[in-house]
């Protein structure tokens, strides 16, 4: 069997059984043995990834889910970034869940961005297009990441883009969640400019954006 394969799995035996002491054992070892972005990018997010995927099949509980992304969140911040470092081109990023009031995405989304050593505002649940937008603009952020559940809650994205350009306020939409899995050209209906498919997709994209706006394109 695959040794990041077996780590992967010990962590993830820890984190469903909500056991602290082995999870901080785990990761403890774990931080040792490697550098802090490969422990995040192939160890901690598929992990997450993979607790995710679990609780939308119904094998684990919410507070299962819940916990393990906290736990790497707080263990990331706690023992990694001061080895890392925070990122010294962070774009200010929000991110919120339109009109639904799932945590389970976001909060993961938020554990990897943080984990990355970039810092990103937790706008909350069940915002609608009109608060997204103000909210947005009061922050002056940059780039915005809406998580959704149901369709009607993805459809509302094309809401809040009107609104942007009404405004004419620049903002890249990241969007992502179960309705643009089922329909990956729902991204373009709702004219979000990003479509992130995975939680391990979320980094990629932001460097994506950066690296963009750097070159001036």
């Amino acid at each position: 069997m695959d040794q990041i394969f077996q780590k992967q799995q010990k962590l993830k035996e820890a984190l469903l059984s909500l056991n602290r002491l082995q999870a901080e054992s785990i990761s403890k070892r774990l931080t040792k043995e490697r550098d802090s972005l490969s422990l995040v990018e192939e160890i901690f997010i598929p992990v997450l990834e993979d607790i995710g995927q679990g609780w939308e099949e119904g094998k684990y509980g919410l507070s299962q889910v819940y916990w393990s992304a906290r736990f790497c969140e707080e263990w990331i911040a706690q023992n990694l970034l001061d080895e890392s470092g925070t990122v010294t081109d962070n774009p200010r990023m929000a991110i919120a869940v339109l009109e639904d009031f799932h945590s389970l995405g976001k909060t993961i989304v938020c554990s990897i961005i943080r984990s990355a050593g970039f810092t990103i505002e937790d706008f909350g649940i069940g915002i609608s297009a009109s608060a997204l937008v103000e909210k947005t603009m009061e922050e002056n952020i940059e780039i915005l990441l809406i998580s959704t559940l149901m369709l009607p809650s993805a459809l509302s994205i094309s809401e809040v883009y009107e609104q942007f350009q009404q405004k004419n306020y620049p903002v890249k939409l990241v969007v992502g969640g179960a309705p643009f899995r089922i329909d990956p050209d729902l991204v373009k209906e709702v004219r979000a400019d990003y479509i992130v498919k995975s939680a391990a997709d979320v980094i990629k994209v932001i460097r994506s954006i950066i690296q963009i706006k750097h070159s001036g394109t």
